[in-house]
C-alpha cells in the first residue's frame, strides 16, 4: 500500500488541471510522509500538489493538501517559539 502524490512543477494555464493518470507519481509508505513531501513541493516555484491518494479510497484534493500544509507550518512555528 502506498500514498501517491500527483503534482506538477511547471506553470500551467489558469483553470488547467492535469490528468494524474498521465503523470509520474511520487509514492510513500505513510500518509504523514506523503503530506510532508507535498508541503515541500508546494514551497518550490510553480509547485502544485493536485492530489494525494492512498489505500481504502483515501483522496486528499489540492485545497485540503494546502490546508494541511498551513496547519503543519503553524505547528512548526509554534514549536520553534516554545
Amino acid at each position: 500500500m502506498s500514498y501517491d502524490i500527483c503534482y506538477t512543477d511547471v506553470k500551467l494555464p489558469q483553470e488547467t488541471k492535469p490528468d494524474c493518470s498521465k503523470l509520474v507519481l511520487l509514492k510513500f509508505e505513510t500518509k504523514e510522509r506523503a503530506i510532508e513531501m507535498a508541503c515541500k513541493i508546494m514551497e518550490q516555484p510553480n509547485g502544485i500538489v493536485w492530489r494525494i491518494t492512498g489505500p481504502d479510497g483515501f483522496i486528499m484534493e489540492r485545497a485540503d493538501v494546502e490546508e494541511e500544509c498551513r496547519k503543519l507550518k503553524q505547528i512548526r512555528k509554534w514549536q520553534q517559539q516554545g
